[in-house]
């Protein structure tokens, strides 16, 4: 394939020119003082002979498939050599010396066509000679009356009414697989309105700001005080979810609508993609955290914990981690697939989009894949399978919401503490002949407690160290009183998400391949600031999601752990001689302190992780992300293989982009040509969008 940038200089008033450049840089350069909007473009059939797609052609044709990588793959190779093609919804791009020539593209396949956009050149100026856009039926995206909510309430909802028709009337258009999502999304906002209206009835005053408590409020019942507060809370939580939401559909607006036809008049708010757009990309994020959403709501697990979790017999958690043995949770013989049935349960979807500043993020309707991937979806440090931590934090969410919450709404309250401290300390007592195990439900929730004990203590134990100390000794110190055991789980409670995210992540997405799942994982981890400055907390993270797929004591398992660990930040950093803070995490772990501090914090944390692989896990997941595709293929390992090369376009369409994105990370592709790969891997996995 062949790279050039589509230039387009000028505006409306003094008119528009169409040139063409290698560079960017260049692009800008022959702008001058004009405005300028520039797009990639890349040839579909490489020609290094033939550059320059304008030549001696006088007339383009932007064309906007429905199906863009199976529309370049349906087309003759005479077809093809004369396409390019990009990141917007004008995904497919046609130079020509004569109108007739990109009719004769177009002929017999309008119904394949969202929209197209014809122009003519004179002497590089461009004039619009036709435009066409289908007609669509737009999706039920109609909020409910809020005329009675507060002025800011009003003000929140009428943008986020403005922003669900222009999503949803692009959806229609050009990506009607959208338009599903894009109803469940506006069920939630519906539901949300419905709640602050309610509340806003049953406290008036706080629906509009809030006063200064009056002096007959300031002595009123505690009780009265408390209802009036938790109001207040839920009111700003519903309205801080709704602005997120707001923020959220801004910006698939922006992806989704601009370098639509008309092209000129709709530009993308991506620099470098300000001609085109980023449509065709976005089709391909969303057609990650589409098919990962659709897996997890074929396969509820959360129901199977609220319903048969709390009745089920467990087990008496193990106490002491010194001792621990993970055959103490096998002889339980219970996992998630023996209750899961074949409902669906749908789930709030999340809208998935790229960020420039949040990068790879979730947040409670989003998820958020880093721009670089525009341009390095094909390497391993910006891969889109970094999606999938992400959408796992949503999954572990609610798991430890079910896990604890048991169907009620009010949350860990002081008195639901209560209770878990007094039923922490009849766990710690041990098990007794005349008493029977405990649901399964709180044989986990104690886990999680004795988990949380186990660290504070571990780290207490490990800032002790030094050179000359003997073996340390690690004890579940008994937390004194309820607060100081909610104090206990609060602290533990980034660090139990990121271990059960591990967890999970290496087992549903990278089926165990440890040195796939490190390699990404470091490799991504290089660009980000944060994890330079707390370097222990990434390492223990990665020993832990390897160390649950070792067998043996919990010392051998992270001795296994950590030589493979170390076996891959060695090969990473002689890949990269530069990197120094892959130096510095190799030096790390072969320092003998450091190392015996990780293996005290890797007791309790390997704890709560086999947990998650016994009780949570589901097979059946993991099977389903990576089925329901005929072009899987059986692997040398435990992945499958992907039969689609970079470059080739075929009919048909990736119905699964799992282990198409896999197998594009063990390519271990670097460097040459990354932007065309990268291009051509988001436009094979912008076809895994649901077909309509």
């Amino acid at each position: 394939m062949v790279r050039q940038y589509l230039v387009v200089v000028g505006d409306a008033g003094s008119g528009f020119e169409l040139t063409t450049a290698a560079e960017a840089r260049i692009a800008i350069a022959t702008a001058g003082t004009r405005p300028c909007r520039i797009s990639p473009i890349f040839r579909v059939v490489p020609d290094e002979a033939c550059n320059d797609p304008l030549g001696t052609c006088s007339w383009v044709a932007f064309f906007c498939p429905r199906r863009a990588f199976e529309f370049i793959g349906e087309q003759t190779q005479p077809t093809q050599e004369r396409l390019w093609f990009s990141h917007g919804l004008a995904s497919v791009v046609q130079f020509a010396p004569s109108k007739e020539a990109l009719l004769e593209t177009l002929a017999g396949q309008e119904d394949k066509m969202a929209a197209y956009e014809i122009w003519q050149l004179t002497d590089g100026r461009v004039t619009v000679v036709e435009q066409w856009v289908r007609d669509a039926i737009l999706p039920n995206c109609s909020l409910t009356d809020y005329s009675g909510l507060s002025k800011d309430a009003q003000r929140l909802l009428e943008e986020i009414q403005v922003n669900l028709h222009e999503a949803a009337r692009c959806a229609a258009i050009y990506m009607p697989e959208q338009g599903p999502k894009l109803e469940r999304i506006t069920v939630s906002v519906n539901e949300m309105l419905q709640e602050l209206k309610i509340l806003q009835q049953q406290a008036p005053v706080l629906a509009t700001a809030i006063p200064e408590p009056t002096t007959e409020v300031k002595s009123g019942t505690p009780s009265t005080n408390g209802a009036n507060a938790d109001r207040h809370q839920r009111i700003n939580q519903r309205l801080s979810h709704l602005i997120q939401l707001n923020s959220a559909l801004a910006y698939v607006v922006s992806q989704t609508t601009n370098g639509s036809v008309p092209i000129l008049e709709r530009p993308c708010l991506i620099s470098t993609y300000s001609l085109l757009g980023v449509g065709t990309a976005y089709r391909a994020v969303s057609a990650v955290a589409g098919y990962v959403e659709n897996v997890f709501e074929r396969h509820p697990v959360l129901p199977v914990i609220d319903k048969f979790y709390r009745t089920v017999k467990g087990f008496h958690p193990p106490t002491s981690l010194p001792h621990y043995d993970l055959n103490v949770l096998r002889k339980a013989e219970l996992c998630i697939d023996q209750f899961l049935s074949a409902q669906i349960e749908e789930s709030r979807p999340k809208l998935a989009f790229f960020s420039l500043r949040l990068g790879f993020g979730e947040a409670h309707f989003s998820v958020t894949a880093a721009a670089q991937v525009l341009h390095a979806a094909d390497s391993v440090r910006w891969s889109l399978m970094t999606l999938t931590h992400e959408l796992l934090h949503s999954h572990v969410t609610g798991l430890l919401s079910t896990i604890f919450c048991e169907g009620v709404t009010e949350g860990l309250t002081k008195e639901r503490f209560q209770q878990y401290h007094d039923d922490y300390n009849a766990y710690l007592r041990g098990p007794r002949d005349d008493v029977s195990p405990p649901k399964l439900l709180s044989a986990l929730r104690a886990m999680i407690f004795i988990f949380a004990a186990y660290r504070h203590n571990a780290y207490e134990t490990a800032e002790t160290l030094t050179p000359e100390s003997k073996q340390a000794k690690l004890s579940g110190k008994t937390p004194e009183s309820p607060e100081l055991f909610r104090s206990f789980y609060g602290h533990s409670l980034r660090l139990l998400e990121e271990l059960l995210v591990h967890t999970l992540d290496i087992r549903y997405f990278y089926r165990g391949d440890r040195d796939l799942f490190l390699e990404l994982l470091w490799e991504s981890w290089t660009t980000v600031p944060a994890v330079v400055g707390d370097l222990e907390t990434y390492l223990l993270r990665s020993l832990v999601a390897v160390g649950t797929l070792e067998e043996g004591p919990v010392a051998q398992r992270f001795k296994l752990a950590s030589e493979r660990l170390v076996e891959k930040l060695r090969v990473l950093s002689a890949r990269q001689s530069q990197n120094a803070f892959l130096q510095k995490a190799v030096h790390h772990l072969e320092d003998k302190n450091n190392s015996r501090r990780l293996r005290i914090l890797f007791y309790p944390a390997i704890y709560i992780a086999d947990m998650a692989a016994t009780f949570l896990c589901s097979q059946k997941i993991e099977a389903s992300l990576w089925s329901d595709d005929p072009n899987i293929e059986p692997g040398a390992n435990s992945l499958p293989d992907y039969a689609l090369e970079f470059g080739v376009f075929r009919g048909g369409r990736v119905s699964n982009p799992i282990p198409l994105l896999a197998t594009r990370l063990r390519a271990g592709t670097t460097g040459n040509r990354e932007d065309e790969r990268s291009a051509w891997l988001l436009l094979a996995t912008a076809s895994a969008a649901s077909p309509q």
